[in-house]
């Protein structure tokens, strides 16, 4: 997805150990206000 992208360009810059990402989109279902997407991860060498 593109939330798993954006987290492993995170994770692979030096002075980040943790990021957490999300995406939302409105107006998906009639009967919600958004649907959306969260991804947390940890660099393995910690």
């Amino acid at each position: 997805t593109l939330c798993d992208e954006v987290l492993a360009l995170m994770l692979g810059h030096p002075r980040v150990k943790a990021a957490r990402v999300s995406t939302e989109k409105p107006d998906v279902y009639p009967d919600c206000e958004s649907v959306g997407c969260e991804v947390f991860g940890l660099k393995k060498d910690l």
